[in-house]
């Protein structure tokens, strides 16, 4: 088990602080009315984030989530994610599936022999696209060692395929073996304690593991919200 106690006395009305270094200085507002304050909760009891809507924020819109893509794509919700897999596998087959359609078209139509064996329409070129990313090779479809640029378009595609496989298992695996369920098993008191020692108030809490694992180098972060009434809170 452990104890947790936070002093009053060096904590502002809203300690906290989502923004990073170079807006930790911007003045953050919030005015909430009594009665939702005292009705609603803080902090969101499925993932312990923060319910607080901050104002004065300059506005960033998406530029910065696009910037960061591969955090951002790990914190979206798993629908989104499979839906991202899905899309990018099939759009790459496509892709190279109308490739090999036009060479094979373009070899035949110039130099009167077919570039990729058994391939004669779009369906069949997109067999081929599908075989020659995933590595299947059934035997039947392949290419011409006469076909040049058909020997570049597939190391291409293989390349992009590897590249693809890499992006989207690495994402899977960090969205996977993020610790988001690992709070299921730490418990908190039902009661916190409100003391004074030594002329300063004190908050008091205990954390306990049920697991028989120990975590190591743990660190626990407290956010204290305190109510002011109709006051603003200039705090970074």
């Amino acid at each position: 088990l452990w104890s947790f106690k936070m002093e009053r006395s060096k904590v502002d009305t809203i300690q906290y602080n989502p923004l990073s270094d170079e807006l930790a200085s911007m003045p953050l507002t919030y005015t909430p009315s009594p009665a939702s304050f005292r009705h609603s909760r803080l902090v969101k009891r499925s993932d312990g984030r923060s319910q607080i809507n901050y104002k004065g924020l300059p506005p960033r819109g998406w530029y910065g989530f696009f910037k960061d893509g591969f955090t951002t794509i790990i914190d979206v919700h798993w629908c989104l994610v499979i839906t991202l897999f899905c899309c990018v596998y099939c759009s790459s087959w496509l892709l190279f599936s109308f490739l090999w359609w036009g060479v094979d078209e373009a070899y035949e139509s110039t130099r009167n022999y077919t570039c990729i064996n058994e391939v004669y329409s779009f369906p069949s070129a997109f067999l081929y696209s599908l075989e020659t990313q995933l590595t299947i090779g059934y035997g039947h479809r392949f290419i011409s060692a006469d076909c040049g640029f058909g020997v570049v378009l597939l190391i291409i595609q293989s390349l992009v395929g590897l590249l693809i496989d890499s992006f989207l298992l690495g994402l899977i695996f960090a969205k996977i073996t993020r610790p988001t369920n690992r709070r299921k098993t730490i418990l908190f008191s039902n009661h916190c304690v409100i003391y004074e020692k030594d002329g300063k108030r004190y908050l008091k809490f205990r954390i306990a593991d049920i697991r028989k694992s120990q975590l190591v180098e743990a660190h626990v972060r407290v956010q204290l919200y305190w109510y002011k009434g109709n006051e603003e809170t200039q705090d970074g």
